[in-house]
């Protein structure tokens, strides 16, 4: 296997506030609902899915769900010691002006597998966002998804965000996450979205986010066969 996981998802954004960690942790519960054997890789020096994983154990929630917390720079480290998993799913700081920690998540960018990248539907975060999500495509190779996250079904700007991003060649995901208050409450319960069934919003979205996901990495191909 070498000295890397199976596959590895990493959920990233430079901007703080667009629902990296609430993805990464429906993609970890779905991942284990499915039997993978899938570790969550907090680098966000705030924790949130560290504290995440905390509140599930403790709550004694099932399936069980291990997370590591490190820096970016410690970034090879995790993987050669994460190398027999099936699948890392990788939650990522917000803010890269530090030309260290800059050059640190392009090195797990370029081990990604998937790079989901969370966004907004609104000017402020698509301007921040956009180019550096075409550029990773083109210039590092990253396969980079845009997931337009917090949407409300119907607002111009929505249609707006999706001709935006088409525009400058960015990839989106077909599938859209609603804004949901209980699907933000899940972090402080140690739930995930895709846990609850589809009469809460959001939880349908999630599980779509995940059968898309585990499509790109051939999760979905293996579990037919």
């Amino acid at each position: 296997m070498g000295d890397r996981p199976e596959r590895v998802i990493t959920v990233f954004a430079p901007k703080g506030g667009v629902g990296k960690t609430t993805i990464a942790t429906s993609l970890l519960a779905a991942a284990r609902l499915k039997g993978i054997d899938a570790a969550g890789v907090d680098l966000d020096a705030q924790a949130s899915l560290t504290t995440w994983a905390e509140i599930r154990a403790r709550q004694g929630r099932t399936p069980q769900i291990r997370t590591l917390a490190a820096s970016p720079a410690e970034w090879p480290e995790v993987r050669r010691a994460e190398a027999r998993r099936q699948l890392l799913v990788v939650d990522t700081p917000p803010g890269l002006d530090d030309d260290e920690r800059l050059a640190a998540v392009r090195i797990l960018l370029r081990d990604s597998d998937l790079v989901l990248i969370p966004a907004q539907p609104y000017a402020a975060t698509l301007l921040k966002l956009a180019d550096m999500g075409v550029a990773l495509r083109s210039r590092d190779g990253s396969r980079a998804v845009f997931v337009l996250n917090q949407v409300i079904a119907g607002r111009a700007v929505l249609r707006e965000a999706r001709e935006w991003l088409a525009q400058r060649g960015a990839e989106l995901c077909p599938v859209e996450i609603p804004l949901r208050d209980h699907v933000a409450r899940t972090m402080g319960l140690g739930l995930a979205a895709v846990e609850f069934d589809d009469s809460q919003g959001g939880a349908a979205q999630m599980r779509t986010l995940w059968r898309f996901a585990a499509s790109r990495l051939g999760f979905l191909a293996a579990e037919a066969a």
